[in-house]
């Protein structure tokens, strides 16, 4: 975690110094802060998700599971974060990406409570989907949420940035399940490993109500005077900072008109892409990564080994590369 950490100010520390007039040469307060709060939105999504494989082991002898329990133990995040994903964009529309941000962390939280409380499995089932819940508001709200706040070139960086800390998650709730599977109360064990999860949520919940509204958000309500207020606060109040954010207010304003022109003729945006050779390719290209990437089976692994920890699978895969 330090390490990621130091890279991550590291990098953006040197984005800042860049020599382009056109950027701003000062790293605000705000931007550091708004940075670290949104990115550590990853961590309970890898967390959550790898939790369970540890904890299952001892769940399912403590409420002596059949296969079926434990089917819908370990699928009712997923299924929960799958449906709420969808219906993210339409919250993030309605009520801000800064309020979505702040009722996911609620959920986590909530999740936490009932499932370290929990005397059932039933109870069990219901804090898996407030986490499925929470994971699927947050990934699809916090890397929008980035994309619009910050400069552009450092957007990349902090955009890699979400997943490296999925993956931190991952990692970090493989070692608390192994450390804390050998306390001898096992009926404490598996709850504080979902009680960790909470604490940089907390943190989160406390710091972000201080973090501003995406000003591409505020200008699509007709707030303009607030989202320039926000950028200024982002890109510093320099005559270089100012002119940023006048040029992205503007920029986004144009965007905002084009997007009420085409609804008014009722004018579909992908037809209009796929229309434009450039937008076609880099549509073509951006969607053949994606499935690809599912074409990969990645997810049987991710299913089996950090949902399930199926022992069988394991030596499915050893027989075969053998």
């Amino acid at each position: 975690l330090l390490l990621v950490l130091v890279i991550f100010f590291f990098n953006l520390h040197l984005l800042m110094m860049d020599s382009d007039e056109m950027i701003p040469t000062k790293t605000t307060p705000t931007l550091i802060f708004l940075c670290v709060m949104a990115v550590m939105g990853g961590f309970p999504i890898g967390y959550f998700t790898t939790i369970i494989s540890g904890a299952m082991l001892i769940i399912q002898s403590q409420f002596l599971l059949d296969d079926q329990w434990l089917q819908i133990i370990v699928s009712t995040t997923v299924a929960a974060a799958a449906i709420f994903a969808l219906l993210g964009g339409w919250f993030n529309q309605r009520i801000g990406r800064k309020k979505v941000i702040l009722v996911s962390c609620l959920f986590y939280i909530i999740g936490c409570i009932v499932i370290s409380v929990a005397t059932n499995k039933e109870a069990i089932v219901a804090g898996r989907f407030l986490h499925g819940i929470a994971i699927g508001l947050s990934s699809c709200t916090i890397p929008p949420y980035l994309a619009e706040c910050v400069p552009t070139n450092i957007r990349g960086r902090l955009l890699i940035m979400f997943p490296v800390l999925i993956a931190l998650g991952q990692w970090a709730a493989c070692i608390f399940a192994a450390s804390l599977s050998y306390l001898r109360d096992k009926n404490c064990s598996w709850r504080i490993m979902f009680g960790i999860g909470g604490i940089p949520v907390l943190i989160k919940l406390f710091g972000f109500p201080f973090m501003p509204e995406s000003p591409r958000w505020l200008v699509s309500k007709g707030y303009i005077d607030e989202a320039f207020k926000v950028l200024k606060s982002i890109y510093g109040k320099t005559d270089k900072g100012i002119a940023m954010a006048q040029m992205n207010i503007n920029s986004m304003t144009e965007v905002d008109h084009a997007e009420e022109s085409h609804t008014r003729k009722r004018e579909c945006m992908l037809f209009k892409l796929l229309r434009n050779r450039a937008s076609r390719k880099a549509l073509i290209v951006g969607c053949a990564l994606q499935i690809f990437q599912q074409l990969s089976a990645v997810n049987v692994v991710m299913q089996e080994k950090y949902y399930y920890n199926n022992d069988d699978f394991s030596f499915v895969i050893v027989n075969f590369f053998n």
